[in-house]
């Protein structure tokens, strides 16, 4: 489908008004906020169902701003679906500079369609793309797609399981294919072997390695998703990495007051013997060995 832009005043989309002066059905879900909180989001509907985007045919199919960002991605989970995305987003992009790290972008693979597109909830990408800007992905102009990660919702579970798969496999063809599933914590890692996608298996702890990420994939026993680099160490998300420095410089900090009260002490006791060790010479003791 090709739209031409119209000469009429456009609508402006909610996404350029400020947070506080849209109804809460039209507040930005970006990653971080704590829409199941919110009895008025549209958990699992669009955030801007009214907004059609104005294409400029003005543009070249080459030029990846031809390809807009699709109103259908901005779609509001709920509150563990942003959790695992920021963990995923947060430890994926330490583990791989220079790497491409992206979430929610609408991804065009057929040259001058508009229409046909994908959004991983998380795509590993072989590096990113020049521009400065990045609002889609064009697969023919960016860098290859390794791996996307798609987290199951009530909202998206077909699609997940059946549409995404065929596109992933048939279409863009992405060698690693993630699919968590927090409402059954379960997860699958499909690799492409020749034209299909096979399942790879586990290993005997449960987890499932990706060659493309070069990381290990699991839930714990507490039902949380974990992430361990090539090495077996376990990695942890910037949040998790806050509260545990804080902790360590909390500790530091109890540490160095022990050793300096343990200091006073001592320099007290040295005081203490000098002032004794003068007072008996003053009654004639001598304290020469």
């Amino acid at each position: 489908m090709n739209v031409t832009a119209t000469t009429s005043s456009p609508t402006v989309p909610p996404a350029a008004l400020p947070p506080s002066a849209l109804p809460p059905r039209d507040r930005p879900a970006l990653l971080g906020n704590d829409p199941a909180r919110d009895p008025e989001w549209p958990v699992g509907q669009l955030l801007y169902p009214d907004y059609v985007p104005e294409y400029d045919d003005t543009l070249s199919p080459d030029d990846p701003e031809y390809y807009p960002c699709h109103p259908e991605i901005a779609v509001v989970e709920n509150e563990r679906h942003v959790t695992l995305l920021n963990f995923l987003l947060n430890v994926l992009r330490v583990l791989l500079p220079g790497r491409g790290v992206f979430s929610r972008l609408s991804v065009h693979w057929q040259r001058g369609n508009r229409d046909a597109f994908a959004a991983p909830d998380v795509m590993v990408t072989e590096a990113r793309p020049l521009r400065e800007l990045i609002t889609s992905y064009v697969t023919f102009l960016d860098p290859p797609i390794q791996c996307v990660v798609e987290v199951v919702s009530g909202s998206n579970e077909q699609k997940d399981l059946i549409k995404k798969f065929a596109d992933y496999q048939n279409e863009l063809k992405v060698p690693e294919y993630l699919l968590l599933d927090p409402i059954r914590n379960t997860l699958v890692l499909y690799r492409m072997d020749g034209a299909e996608y096979r399942v790879v298996p586990a290993d005997d702890e449960g987890r499932l390695w990706s060659d493309q990420c070069r990381v290990w994939f699991a839930w714990d026993p507490k039902n949380q998703l974990r992430i361990w680099d090539a090495a077996g160490v376990e990695q942890r998300d910037y949040e998790e990495l806050l509260v545990g420095e804080a902790r360590a410089v909390a500790h530091a900090e109890e540490e160095r007051l022990r050793a300096a009260a343990a200091e006073a002490r001592a320099e007290e006791e040295r005081l203490r013997a000098d002032r004794m060790a003068a007072r008996l010479r003053e009654l004639g003791f001598d304290l020469e060995p």
